[in-house]
């Protein structure tokens, strides 16, 4: 069982107060009526983000980027294109720091900032993104990322997005969840014609396996029978 597939589980017991990932921050419903307070914020995550790590955990800039994800998705894509146009070949220090804060903050925001740097370099951050997917579990479904990923343009993006659904789809508790993303994206259980064109389901190097797709199935009637008995 991989190592990050656990890492995720254990962040997800950590409390973080955190608001939910679809909904704007506090920040942002206040932006526009509290300027002064939205640039303390903005101040206060500078002097988080300056930190030497390299002796003390990273455990407030994490909280810090969760809870103000509107202000601390942006900062940290600003940084991080900046490190990587330095010629930089792999991250280390603050900069692997930042790379793993934007990865945790694992909502739509943050994705969509990881498949642009993914799409800049694809070394340096694609395996970011898949981490972000790892990291998502237990706040949200990490398959409904991954599919708002693999609806980018670039191969690269693509590439990282199904990398990861391939190396997850072989344990149960993901298949459940590709089987609920894939229910609450069509709207039904998805037949044979859904399987055939889904973008993620349709590109799994165990797309042609009958017992996949029949767990698959399976796993979304049950998502059905859930709904219906709300």
């Amino acid at each position: 069982m991989r190592s990050r597939f656990l890492f995720a589980f254990v962040l997800c017991t950590v409390d973080l107060a955190a608001a939910p990932q679809d909904h704007p921050s506090a920040t942002q419903q206040t932006n526009g009526n509290n300027e002064p307070e939205q640039q303390d914020v903005r101040t206060g995550f500078s002097i988080v983000l300056d930190r030497d790590y390299s002796h003390q955990p990273a455990d407030e800039l994490l909280t810090f980027a969760i809870q103000h994800s509107d202000v601390a998705v942006p900062e940290l894509k600003r940084r991080l294109i900046a490190y990587s146009q330095q010629s930089r070949k792999t991250l280390v220090g603050n900069a692997a720091i930042h790379a793993d804060a934007l990865a945790y903050v694992a909502n739509a925001l943050a994705v969509d900032a990881l498949c642009d740097l993914c799409a800049r370099n694809a070394d340096l951050f694609c395996p970011y993104l898949e981490r972000s997917l790892d990291y998502a579990e237990g706040r949200l479904n990490p398959f409904t990322l991954a599919f708002r990923a693999i609806a980018k343009p670039e191969a690269v993006v693509q590439g990282a997005t199904i990398h990861w659904a391939d190396s997850m789809i072989g344990f149960p508790h993901f298949r459940q969840r590709l089987a609920e993303a894939m229910f609450e994206r069509y709207g039904k259980v998805p037949g044979d014609s859904e399987w055939a064109t889904d973008p993620i389901a349709s590109r799994l190097k165990d797309r042609a396996s009958p017992e996949l797709r029949q767990s698959i199935i399976r796993l979304a009637e049950d998502a059905q029978r859930r709904r219906e008995h709300r």
